[in-house]
């Protein structure tokens, strides 16, 4: 090819592609024209119904609350002791209508639909609620015909009642699965429905959460009253509601991602170490020694020795017209503790050497009197001890005040400082972090070097338990510790936190591995046995069947409110076997009167720690005793125990017997897990478990003829 004809084939080239890029050009052109008068018309002519099918479209993305189920409390042995049960107010909208985006509004039900399925509808709702008059389906065909959108089912409905109804008539289409005609409406529940299932027993130590004003009480954001071990973990209980955006496409609900949707999470249930039998013990012995000695109020804590677990903890306040209430925890207010706190003061003498268990104290009484001159104030004895130098166990044992005064003052009147710090390392210094709210008090105890209640009359005042105030519960521990050979372990109330995803277990937790010396914890061993042998509370445990150690107390209130009114405080705090300690219990009886009225008289009243609170550990002691076998002589175990079953009701807890003829199937309906399986077991009956909780079902039925090594089918009230 010559050079002219190349050329001239180029030119054609160019030509070409000059067209076609032109024709590009113009076509995308001739778009951008069609898309701006497109958007130019849509504006300016079809500007409503856009906008219209905009909020068509919005109206169709809705945000949705998911609730969530709030955790329970349970005891140690599953048993649910706190739960909060939402009421629903539920009602009908018997002419359900909707608005178009015209303005226009249609009927969702016709009156077809309505009237087939109204009967069948009437009956749902009797069988549920019962039979009304008129009847329910009568109700709903008059409200039918005036046209009424709002018709009250009920306003005490439960979750449950809620979801059977939103399968009844009407609010259900089998084949579209949802609920077609929006006819069933729902308000918001009242959360404050917490039950108690076994009424009054530790309420107070598990707590509320309730709307309220008090501002004396730990609030959240939400006002609520929060006490207790609810209170203490009202957010972990209530989990997260949830928040999700949902696009209803043919009245089905889609969810749709969104940075702001709030993923629902449920309450943890929260696993106690709350002895319920226990708790009724305790509380019943409680009950019958402040209203036999007419004081305002009271508390029990009764606590494993080797782990802190609390198993039993009872407060009584009088209420008015000779009854009590557990309506005040009483086991975590600071108080005055009088002579159960001179186990401490002794045990800081023992162990930096200034006194051994031997050592003679001189009384010095004045003639005639139980008094002696203590430094520069006068201290009195309850009783006169007949020598007048006693040992210091005997001091002890005899609770002494003059004694003791005198074994301290003697010896740290040069360095206060140095018993007051006797008194810290043995964990008065420090609080306990006690998982409930108000729980966490740290004890009153100043020194020397503290510009607060400190004088001259301070070192001869706390050995016997005054200026000093703490929880009967940090009493409990420090006598706990040295019943655990000085190990003082944390008071636990809780050994499990679980959600669906995980289980949080909470271990034992040792707060100071020695209290003390080995000679040390000897010696205030033996002098806490002592006192049970020989010395103030050897008529409250005479001829028990086992060992018990602890210390009485009696102390004047002296506060601000009730000094002067001749009012007393009766206390004993210990632990038993004596031996082999495995359970520690503190009795804190308050404001007790001095003199009381009888037949017109004005006779003195008992008011004593002796006599007064060391028989309520003795009645919560044997009961125990009798009913671990742990703890009985092994020619015991020949005899057939009695089986006792707690049911509570809202006021006083009452118990039953749950006997086995030994030919027939016993009884568990109503146990715990735990009592249920030991008893069949013993029986020669095998167990199959449905759910968790207390026994609902079982079956065979109680009664029926026993056949060794059957299966017996237990279906407990959660299911799991």
């Amino acid at each position: 090819m010559n050079k002219k004809s190349l050329k001239t084939e180029n030119k054609q080239g160019e030509g070409s592609l000059t067209i076609r890029v032109f024709v590009v050009y113009l076509l995308i052109v001739l778009a951008g024209l069609g898309i701006f008068y497109r958007i130019g018309n849509l504006q300016i002519f079809h500007k409503d119904d856009l906008r219209a099918r905009l909020e068509a479209h919005k109206a169709t993305i809705k945000p949705m609350d998911i609730p969530v189920e709030r955790g329970v409390i349970l005891s140690r042995h599953d048993e649910i002791l706190v739960e909060r049960l939402p009421i629903y107010n539920i009602h009908i909208d018997t002419y359900p209508t909707e608005q178009l985006s015209d303005g226009t509004k249609i009927i969702n039900m016709s009156d077809s639909v309505f009237n087939i399925n109204v009967a069948a509808l009437g009956d749902s709702l009797t069988a549920l609620f019962g039979a009304t008059t008129p009847s329910w389906e009568q109700r709903l065909r008059a409200a039918r015909a005036e046209q009424k959108h709002f018709v009250k089912i009920s306003d005490k409905a439960s979750i449950k009642d809620y979801e059977r109804i939103k399968k009844f008539p009407i609010f259900y289409d089998a084949k579209k699965g949802h609920n077609p005609y929006n006819a069933l409406c729902r308000v918001a529940p009242n959360l404050d429905n917490v039950v108690y299932p076994f009424g009054n027993l530790a309420k107070r130590t598990l707590g509320v959460a309730k709307k309220s004003n008090d501002t004396l009480r730990k609030q959240n954001d939400n006002d609520r009253e929060l006490t207790g071990l609810v209170g203490y973990y009202d957010e972990e209980l209530s989990g997260t509601p949830g928040r999700l955006l949902k696009k209803y496409i043919g009245g089905i609900p889609f969810d749709i991602a969104s940075p702001d949707n709030i993923y629902p999470r449920d309450g943890v249930d929260i696993t106690t170490t709350l002895n319920m039998t226990m708790q009724y013990i305790a509380n019943e012995a409680l009950l019958n020694a402040v209203i036999r000695s007419q004081a305002k109020k009271g508390c029990v804590i009764v606590m494993e020795v080797a782990t802190g677990d609390i198993l039993a903890m009872a407060n009584l306040s009088h209420i008015g017209n000779g009854d009590y209430s557990d309506i005040k925890n009483h086991a975590l207010d600071k108080y005055e503790p009088g002579s159960t706190f001179k186990a401490a003061s002794l045990m800081v003498a023992l162990e930096d050497g200034k006194v051994t268990t031997n050592t003679e104290i001189l009384l010095n009484y004045k003639s005639g009197s139980k008094k002696s001159k203590v430094g520069e104030r006068d201290v009195e004895d309850d009783h006169a001890l007949k020598i007048n130098n006693p040992a210091l166990w005997e001091i002890f044992a005899q609770s002494s005040n003059v004694g003791t005064t005198r074994a301290i003052r003697d010896n740290y009147i040069s360095n206060p400082q140095q018993f007051i710090d006797g008194l810290y390392k043995l964990g008065f210094g420090d609080t306990l972090h006690f998982p409930v709210v108000l729980g966490d008090q740290k004890p009153s105890l100043e020194g020397p070097k503290d510009k607060g209640k400190w004088s001259g009359q301070s070192i001869s005042s706390i050995p016997m338990g005054y200026e000093v105030e703490l929880t009967p519960l940090h009493l409990l521990t420090f006598y706990n510790a040295i019943a655990n050979n000085g190990c003082m372990v944390q008071p636990r109330l809780i050994t499990k936190i679980a959600s669906k995803e995980e289980t949080e277990y909470v271990k034992v937790d040792t707060l100071k591995a020695h209290i003390c010396s080995e000679k040390t914890l000897r010696d205030m061993r033996g002098m806490l046995d002592s006192v049970v042998t020989r010395g103030t509370a050897r008529n409250a445990f005479a001829k028990a069947p086992y060992s018990v150690a602890g210390k009485t107390g009696t102390a004047e209130d002296l506060t601000k409110e009730n000094k002067g009114k001749g009012l007393y405080t009766a206390s004993f705090c210990g632990y038993f076997p004596a031996d082999n300690p495995k359970y520690a219990c503190v009795v804190v009886i308050k404001e007790i009167p001095g003199t009381i009225i009888v037949n017109e008289k004005t006779v003195k009243n008992d008011h004593y720690g002796g006599s007064v609170a060391a028989p309520v550990f003795r009645n919560i002691a044997d009961k125990i005793y009798a009913t671990d076998f742990d703890l009985m002589p092994e020619a015991n175990f020949a005899q057939t125990p009695e089986w006792k079953q707690i049911q509570s009701n809202a006021q006083r807890p009452k118990t039953k017997n749950v006997a086995s003829t030994g030919n027939t199937v016993p009884d568990v309906k109503g146990m715990s897990l735990t009592d249920a399986v030991y008893i069949l077991d013993k029986a020669g009956l095998a167990t199959e478990i449905k759910g968790y909780g207390r026994v609902k079902k079982q079956s065979p039925e109680a009664n029926a003829p026993l056949k060794k090594g059957e299966k017996v089918i237990l279906e407990l009230d959660i299911k799991g």
